[in-house]
């Protein structure tokens, strides 16, 4: 359908392209690594496309397709591994690499001195995130990140 066609299109131009793709290419030439993503053929995205809008996709979802076409050209495929995404252990860093700063930034007298945080709730996401609770990763970053920006940019407290 129209819709489903702008939506693929939506993904592959924003979250593919300028995210996905970027944090590949950053990783990879960090590295020193090519890195090519032969699936994103021009050719192979359009007749992908072509197949889902003719319903061939539903009889093969996902990348059942794939290994279809790979087994019918003689290929065996790998037995699945687990699969785990490309995330950043932000707990970790926040309770290691990046202590000293995680607590000078979220120091009680700073909170307060600002009058922004809620200093007992400031106190309790330290508290989770040196226990290690992975749940509050993005407020604990957030915090991390705003102190950072207020310290650099708010002249907060007399300091750039």
């Amino acid at each position: 359908s129209a819709i489903d066609s702008r939506l693929s299109w939506w993904y592959l131009r924003t979250y593919l392209m300028d995210t996905v793709l970027v944090k590949v290419d950053r990783a990879s030439m960090a590295f020193g690594v090519e890195c090519r993503s032969p699936l994103l053929d021009v050719d192979l995205v359009e007749l992908v496309f072509d197949f889902r809008d003719r319903g061939v996709l539903k009889k093969f979802p996902g990348k059942k397709l794939l290994a279809k076409v790979i087994q019918n050209n003689g290929y065996a495929l790998p037995k699945a591994g687990k699969k785990h995404g490309m995330g950043v252990p932000i707990i970790r860093l926040l309770r290691t690499v990046l202590r000293e700063e995680f607590e000078n930034l979220t120091k009680q007298e700073l909170i307060q001195s600002q009058g922004i945080f809620n200093i007992e709730s400031v106190e309790e996401l330290k508290r989770n995130v040196m226990v290690g609770r992975k749940e509050v990763r993005k407020e604990a970053w957030g915090l991390l990140v705003f102190q950072a920006w207020m310290q650099k940019y708010a002249n907060t407290n007399g300091h750039n």
